[in-house]
């Protein structure tokens, strides 16, 4: 499911709650108060109402409060050394990043742990190297599809895959620490 297809379920779901919440309150006032009392029933009523419709909106925008923005780091495990250097540059400066040899345990169900890792950040950080990985273009995919920031980071001269070509990428090959400063300042 795509995040807008979760925030549409998410609003059709506070609109039923809304309206089931009227439809009792309506019935229990009006057998109980009488006929007489009907106002003070329309008004919770529409007070129930408005408050299922607007949780949705509350709840998305809940959401987009979140403090710290969420990087999924994508690597070769040749590289792992320079991935978890750069995760710590990134922690050190605000931001929560999954790596998967922090995050995956062994008998776990490892796409369907990417998938939810993906879906969940703000950005797609791709380390790239001369090592060919299979699983880049699966989660680089996830990402796409999700509409998440993509962000190639050269580590070493490899070839730029075909997915990410046109996009701006960050070369850590000869200046590192600048590299790093760049990609610290783009996924913050």
């Amino acid at each position: 499911m795509r995040r807008g297809q979760v925030s549409t379920s998410t609003g059709l779901l506070s609109i039923i709650g809304g309206v089931a919440s009227v439809s009792g309150l309506v019935i229990v006032l009006v057998r109980t108060l009488g006929v007489s009392d009907v106002a003070v029933s329309l008004v919770s009523i529409a007070v129930a109402l408005l408050t299922g419709i607007y949780s949705g909106y509350v709840a998305r925008a809940a959401r987009k409060l979140r403090v710290a923005p969420h990087v999924f780091l994508s690597y070769s495990h040749q590289d792992q050394q320079r991935a978890q250097e750069i995760a710590e540059a990134l922690r050190e400066n605000g931001v929560k990043v999954w790596l998967d040899i922090e995050q995956l345990r062994p008998g776990d169900q490892i796409h369907s742990l990417i998938e939810k890792a993906v879906d969940n950040a703000d950005t797609f950080v791709a380390l790239l190297s001369q090592t060919e990985r299979a699983n880049l273009a699966f989660e680089l995919g996830l990402a796409r599809a999700k509409g998440i920031k993509v962000i190639p980071v050269l580590l070493s001269d490899a070839a730029i895959p075909s997915d990410l070509q046109g996009v701006r990428y960050v070369d850590l090959r000869h200046d590192f620490p600048h590299g790093l400063a760049e990609l610290v300042k783009a996924a913050s």
